[in-house]
């Protein structure tokens, strides 16, 4: 590889990682109004702007096999926050039912491997996102190979899904701790037709997204050797390629196509 080539290629990472350390959490609206029983005392947001979804969750995590798991887990989001991750915006989400207070909350299922004494990569992720505008839902989980229990639910309304599509999601993470910390991206983040009216902007929506969080605490099962149960805080937000990331990827590889042909050319 020629000198030049090098030095294109190490200025385009540079600057790639440069943009994305500088980067906030990408700005999303909601329209509040559309949600059944929120607008009662004309509080509803009609242009909620926001950066990421936070809260808490439950988790099951059951060792499978040699080297290999399964997690269930019922996430709970009380908050918007705002593109800075701190701010948060006016809402109705997790307030009283009675001035027009909603819940949303996520199902998750993963399968993966254990890499190491408190480690793990999943391979195998999905999950659902529900509005539950009368407030009354709750999720159990008792073991990682099965969903979440949810009692409550029935009126609630699914707001997105994610993980459908083959190797559509990635997640690592580690248990030393607590607080531990994972990651899981998905790439086939799908609003419902509801959704769409709930999640108005960007339009089209966002594909990727962000579900990371922390251990606040990791028990025993008391009944299964092979389960620990799993609580601590959990966030989604939204992320798209970086276009002058992009852009110094297309000129590193043109210039390696240059390289290439000039190198070619001498050797006739």
């Amino acid at each position: 590889m020629s000198k030049y080539l090098v030095s294109l290629v190490a200025t385009a990472a540079a600057l790639a990682c440069g943009s994305a350390s500088a980067a906030i959490f990408k700005e999303f609206t909601v329209d509040e109004t559309v949600i059944p029983g929120a607008n009662v005392l004309s509080l509803a947001n009609p242009t909620l702007k926001a950066g990421k979804l936070n809260g808490g969750y439950t988790e099951a995590l059951t060792i499978t096999g040699p080297g290999t798991f399964a997690a269930s887990a019922f996430a709970n989001f009380n908050a918007f926050l705002g593109t800075d991750g701190i701010t948060a915006p006016t809402s109705l989400l997790n307030n009283l039912p009675a001035i027009g207070g909603y819940k949303i909350y996520a199902v998750f299922q993963a399968t993966g491997a254990i890499t190491g004494p408190n480690t793990f990569a999943s391979n195998s992720n999905s999950f659902d996102l529900y509005l539950d505008y009368n407030s009354d839902t709750t999720g159990t989980v008792s073991n990682g190979t099965a969903a979440a229990v949810l009692a409550g639910n029935g009126e609630d309304i699914k707001l997105a899904s994610a993980g459908a599509a083959l190797l559509s999601s990635a997640g690592t993470g580690n248990l030393n701790g607590p607080p531990g910390a994972f990651n899981i991206d998905f790439t086939d983040f799908t609003l419902t037709a509801f959704g769409k009216t709930l999640f108005v902007a960007p339009d089209p929506f966002f594909l990727n997204v962000r579900v990371n969080g922390d251990y606040d605490g990791v028990t025993d099962s008391q009944t299964d050797p092979f389960t620990k149960f799993i609580t601590g805080d959990v966030s989604a937000n939204f992320t798209v390629p970086e276009p002058g990331s992009l852009a110094l990827v297309g000129l590193a590889l043109l210039g390696a196509g240059v390289a290439s042909r000039r190198s070619a050319s001498k050797k006739k």
